[in-house]
């Protein structure tokens, strides 16, 4: 399936996904486990809030599912 033919907000998971997996490819295999980290250590700090926490939260859950962490 192409993220192109998704509608709403399995579009924008689905290229939030591919997004991250191109970073991951370009950077290697720790980007996934220290950007997880980053993301969890900023949201932790109560820096951000609404739709920025959200989407911080939504790119933690990814990287947990990348990384086999997820309780699926």
């Amino acid at each position: 399936m192409q993220v192109k033919t998704l509608d709403g907000t399995d579009k924008e998971d689905g290229e939030l996904y591919v997004t991250i997996l191109n970073k991951a490819s370009a950077k290697g295999p720790e980007y996934l486990t220290s950007e997880k980290a980053r993301l969890e250590k900023v949201l932790a700090s109560g820096s951000v809030e609404g739709n920025k926490a959200v989407e911080m939260a939504k790119k933690i859950s990814i990287f947990k599912v990348l990384l086999g962490e997820a309780d699926l």
